[in-house]
């Protein structure tokens, strides 16, 4: 029911350490690289609309038995282009994780290929209208899911993981991409959980290190999912650990 034993956690881990130990310039520079991009793209439109929002007060006197209180409460008031600006940061926002997201993996699937990789290995966006086309049917389903009972919200979100690295790995179409996972995640439920979980303690691990410990913790967690991924198709990575010199006599 739960499916077949899953790959080595231990290797798995392991893999992705070496692989990350091996590119940590390029995996931390695009890491660094897309993150100032989404704080400009999104947080200049974004901190605009506030600029322009107009502000407003509002007095209100409250009575009782044996007293009297006023007070003003200020709030802002968003106008015709505060709105549009919020707007254009959203699409921006969408964008730029879009791209960030196709161009990262693509980087992670390189290495596991054993390609050699460099900084701007990680910074072209890879089928971008397919990666757009895959997160807003993914999100719009997820959030469907949400408003009808949150649990089917948290079975969609599960069933399509893998889906972003079947689209890239494999230049499936979105619809195939998103069948493609659902039937890796249904038949291998245990490990994509466990795989699922290990990302987050990664991730959790990465905030306490006063978050600098994230620009090593995500680059890590995602090359251990496209482990897992692979081994989960049939594809495994390239080894990652160094050749051991042939010993001299």
């Amino acid at each position: 029911m739960f499916g077949k034993p899953g790959p080595d956690i231990g290797a798995g881990l392991k893999w992705a350490w070496n692989a990350f130990t091996q590119n940590a310039f390029p995996l931390v520079g695009s890491l660094v690289i897309w993150m100032v991009a989404v704080g400009v793209l999104f947080g200049v439109p974004y901190g605009m609309a506030f600029v322009l929002a107009q502000p407003t007060s509002t007095t209100y006197r409250e009575y009782s038995e044996y007293s009297e209180y006023s007070g003003t409460a200020s709030t802002l008031q968003f106008g015709a282009a505060s709105i549009v600006l919020v707007v254009v940061a959203t699409v921006l926002l969408w964008l730029t994780i879009g791209a960030l997201a196709s161009a990262l993996l693509t980087g992670y699937l390189k290495i596991a290929d054993g390609q050699p990789v460099t900084l701007t290995s990680f910074l072209k966006p890879n089928r971008l209208g397919a990666m757009l086309g895959l997160q807003l049917l993914i999100v719009a389903a997820t959030l469907i899911g949400f408003v009808l009972c949150i649990v089917p919200g948290i079975i969609i979100g599960f069933l399509t993981i893998l889906a972003p690295l079947a689209l890239l790995d494999r230049g499936l179409p979105v619809i195939e991409a998103i069948k493609t996972s659902v039937n890796l995640v249904k038949a291998n439920i245990v490990p994509v959980l466990l795989m699922y979980l290990i990302a987050a303690a990664l991730g959790t691990v990465g905030q306490f290190a006063c978050l600098i410990g994230l620009f090593v913790a995500i680059p890590v967690s995602y090359l251990y999912q496209v482990y897992v991924y692979r081994e989960l198709s049939g594809r495994p990575v390239v080894s990652s650990t160094p050749p051991t010199a042939p010993t001299v006599y």
